[in-house]
């Protein structure tokens, strides 16, 4: 499967994979979808964008696509009497969205951040994949960080549309760093750090195995004021913090309660992240009103179903996450995990996914 191959080609430092999508040479169909839209193109336009980024020396994954637009207008360049049809008279349930490269355009107004933490202070390749798709979805990424600046790539400082922060101590893990950068942001060049209309937080105690754009455009579409992708109700019902979505108003009221609680000079144990931020930080949303919501309830999940370890969050947790475009696989997957009553050791842990069609 494809995603077999990234993972051996993962095994090769500096080296590339080109994520792409193309017709042949012609449109194959008598009918086009009129309601799909994709970033595809013929083979013979596509092929000398493949070749321009072979021949680079970019790394890492790369999207190679053409602009945003319907497969009925693709069609029409090379088939002019195709026919358009939809996606509810085929009973199709694939995403109406499939373009590769649209989700950032449509988060230009929002913040994104990638808290990111490595005790020895490296960037992992792991990490660099991970800052590569939030790069292809959001226009403004500021990277919160323990490390020093010159251990991320030339690329990435360089790029004007994100911004380091770096050598925060990890005080308070993800709270402690977000509120450190609200209450310093002018000190980065930012002007008004609540100009955005929405704002995410991601932090790399996952990997991303998939693009996260589709999960994003679903959760999106609700207009919602808080969401993550996985609820626990260990210690009090919580949204898992490795990764939340908050509205421009939610994220006033989390960061006048973030500075109250700040500064974070005693490292919290996960015991206290749980129970004194991520537990008190949904009540206080949802005292205020605010629509929230979860990608996958983990917490709804029937008792047979929920997972032997007690955090609940990603592949440690059911995978039934993996069947649902879930973008992350939880880092302590690749320690121990017992899936579906199976003890699975590390290495042997992707082979299963792929053997058993969880990843696609």
């Amino acid at each position: 499967s494809k995603a077999a191959a990234e993972l051996v080609t993962r095994l090769y430092d500096k080296s590339l994979i080109i994520r792409t999508s193309f017709f042949g040479k012609e449109f194959p169909y008598e009918q086009a979808l009129e309601d799909q839209w994709t970033s595809k193109d013929y083979v013979d336009v596509m092929a000398p964008k493949i070749l321009k980024l072979a021949l680079s020396d970019k790394f890492g994954v790369e999207h190679c696509a053409s602009k945003k637009r319907t497969i009925y207008e693709i069609a029409k360049i090379r088939k002019p009497k195709v026919e358009k049809i939809s996606r509810k008279k085929l009973n199709l349930t694939t995403l109406k969205d499939t373009s590769l490269l649209e989700y950032g355009a449509k988060r230009e107004k929002s913040l994104c951040f990638f808290v990111h933490y490595n005790k020895e202070g490296e960037v992992q390749e792991r990490d660099r994949e991970f800052l590569a798709h939030l790069m292809n979805n959001f226009t403004n990424i500021v990277v919160l960080t323990g490390n020093k600046i010159d251990s991320f790539s030339e690329e990435v400082r360089s790029c004007p549309t994100v911004t380091i922060v770096p050598e925060i101590p990890n005080h308070g893990y993800d709270f402690g760093k977000i509120e450190f950068f609200i209450k310093n942001f002018k000190n980065y060049n930012f002007e008004d750090i609540n100009k955005y209309q929405n704002y995410y937080v991601f932090n790399n105690s996952n990997f991303m195995l998939r693009d996260p754009g589709p999960s994003l455009e679903r959760m999106d579409a609700k207009e919602l004021d808080f969401w993550g992708y996985t609820t626990s109700n260990d210690f009090g019902l919580h949204v898992q913090s490795y990764f939340y979505f908050m509205s421009h108003k939610a994220f006033e009221k989390y960061s006048e309660w973030v500075c109250q609680i700040g500064p974070f000079t005693n490292k919290l144990s996960i015991h206290d992240v749980i129970t004194k931020m991520e537990v008190k930080l949904l009540k206080l949303f949802l005292d205020n009103n605010f629509k929230c919501d979860s990608y996958f309830p983990t917490h709804k999940l029937p008792v047979h179903r929920r997972p032997p370890h007690g955090n609940h969050s990603i592949a440690i947790a059911d995978l039934l996450l993996l069947d649902r475009d879930f973008p992350f696989i939880k880092k302590k997957a690749f320690n121990f995990t017992a899936i579906h009553g199976k003890n699975v050791i590390k290495e042997k842990y992707i082979k299963y996914l792929v053997d058993e069609s969880l990843i696609k």
